[in-house]
């Protein structure tokens, strides 16, 4: 799982563009990046396989 990118008032910002993602989403989904990104990198990882370089976590 990614660590949020979050500042001192509670604000979740997207890890692709820093955009601030609605808290909304963050309830929702425990979101770490905005609709649009989310949207590119699961299209990307449809198209090409997983995205990024295998973690730990991916392994277990």
């Amino acid at each position: 799982m990614e660590e949020p990118d979050e500042d001192s008032n509670g604000n979740r910002y997207c890890l692709d563009c820093g955009e601030i993602i609605p808290k909304a989403r963050v309830t929702a989904v425990m979101a770490v990046r905005c609709v649009d990104c989310a949207g590119r990198r699961e299209k990307m990882q449809r198209v090409h396989g997983a995205v990024g370089k295998p973690t730990l976590e991916d392994t277990e």
